[in-house]
């Protein structure tokens, strides 16, 4: 393995008349398109913050700060699904903001606002597992954490979300900590110093040596027994474009295994898992129920019947079916337009159901497609919550469908969801909260989730 040699890219300077004329396009795809702009902004708050996005650009500014302008802009919408996307960014952006920096030569988890070290890829680093980090290049981590976290894209005041994006993987080709930190506090070698007072320098690494030094990914979707009468099913992911299986079939040789054994308890594990499609959650769910039930989707607005032409141009998408989204929409109250349910309003037991005690372990990655299987178990009684609050919002998400918003004078991407799901206005404003709180385990330590979901199973007589 060798180290990746380091140098700060040259900045890519923007014109500011330019870049306002991206603001005032931003502005009217938002105005025009976001179904949630005013969940959780007034008018008078919507217009300061765009007021401030362009005294911050209009003396211009390089590509590095106007990316992290829109960010934080974006940010202030409370939308987990609103954001400049690393993934939908051009080629060139990538390798210009994103490709050139090294990182931190090991992972790590959080636990109340600490950097606890997980897996480490130098050797003799003198770095352990389970190390806290205090200062990182002399700055405390209260610093890095009040300059990240308002980059961090998620549902009205769901803070649990935005702590969660900040944990460093490892596996992911763009993490939050990965591309911000360098953008914000770029450095060649990092100065740590420990809790117990140690100091220690490691040298940065690149995302790709650093990945060939940790332990293999774990499957996407992996079923175990970790106790006779226990089945432990791991669904991290819903994203099933992405597969390299098929999942359905996964599905029916998990639930047959299951049903084949002892297990009267099974423990649904989507702790990390930040969803995908919906579909899974009607083909999971159809494993679960004992019998028919009905499914209450929240309703789904949109802010439009059909698409401004002048944005067209600057808009587009995995698919082209967005363009005819408006067409199924009915006029609502309050300038938004109704849509159908997608899901079918019911039901209906797979043959091969799970009769057993259900345990479903949660965490702030929860959102989206993972959110709504939670809110369902929850809500007909057949599962046990445990772990921390979910992602996502109790008064709703958007999502569904995703445009890619592309400024043409900065070059940058911006996600832009176009259905709303709105539950009650009276709903909490944060995370589906679980019914067994519970620590998130640090690395080296056991699965605390997981035995707090065998002793709830114990207690119960199972």
């Amino acid at each position: 393995m060798s180290l990746t040699a380091w140098a700060a890219p040259a900045p890519v300077e923007l014109d500011g008349e330019a870049l306002l004329k991206d603001v005032d396009l931003l502005e009217q795809a938002v105005r025009a398109l976001h179904p949630g702009l005013y969940r959780y902004l007034s008018e008078e708050e919507l217009n300061h913050s765009l007021s401030q996005l362009r005294s911050e650009l209009a003396r211009g500014a390089s590509q590095t700060d106007t990316f992290l302008a829109l960010a934080r802009w974006s940010a202030q919408l409370q939308c987990g699904h609103t954001y400049p996307n690393f993934w939908n960014q051009d080629e060139a952006v990538q390798a210009q903001l994103f490709d050139q920096h090294l990182s931190l030569p090991f992972t790590f988890r959080l636990q109340q606002g600490q950097m606890v070290i997980d897996q480490l890829a130098l050797a003799d680093s003198g770095l352990q597992q389970g190390d806290r980090v205090q200062l990182i290049n002399q700055m405390p981590l209260t610093v890095v954490w009040s300059a990240l976290l308002p980059l961090m894209a998620a549902d009205g005041a769901n803070q649990a979300a935005r702590w969660q994006q900040l944990e460093l993987s490892g596996y992911g080709r763009y993490e939050p900590f990965d591309v911000y930190f360098p953008l914000l506090f770029g450095a060649e070698q990092y100065r740590l110093q420990l809790v117990d007072g140690r100091q220690v320098t490691v040298a940065g690494m690149s995302r790709e040596d650093r990945q060939a030094q940790l332990a293999p990914q774990p499957e996407v979707w992996a079923l175990s027994f970790p106790h006779p009468q226990t089945a432990l099913l791991r669904l991290s992911s819903f994203t099933t474009w992405n597969f390299d299986f098929d999942w359905r079939a996964f599905l029916n040789r998990a639930f047959t295994e299951i049903s084949q054994s002892d297990a009267e308890h099974l423990v649904l594990d989507i702790r990390g898992n930040g969803g995908g499609t919906t579909e899974v959650v009607e083909v999971l769910l159809r494993y679960l129920i004992q019998q028919p039930v009905q499914l209450t989707p929240w309703q789904q607005r949109l802010r439009f019947s059909s698409v401004p032409d002048t944005l067209l141009p600057h808009l587009s998408s995995w698919q082209d079916d967005w363009r005819q989204l408006g067409q199924q929409a009915e006029p609502g109250d309050d300038g938004y337009y109704i849509l159908p349910p997608t899901l079918g309003p019911m039901l209906t037991p797979n043959p091969n159901r799970f009769a057993g005690r259900i345990s479903l372990l949660v965490d702030g990655a929860n959102r989206s497609a993972t959110l709504l299987l939670a809110q369902q178990l929850k809500q007909w009684g057949r599962a046990t919550l445990v772990g921390r609050t979910t992602g996502g919002n109790l008064r709703g998400i958007n999502g569904g469908q995703i445009l890619f918003l592309r400024l043409p004078n900065s070059g940058l991407e911006l996600d832009l969801p176009l259905i709303g799901y709105f539950g009650p206005d009276t709903a909490e404003n944060d995370g589906l909260a679980p019914d067994i709180r519970v620590a998130a385990s640090m690395p080296g330590e056991a699965d605390g989730d997981l035995a707090a979901a065998l002793a709830a199973t114990d207690e119960a007589g199972l």
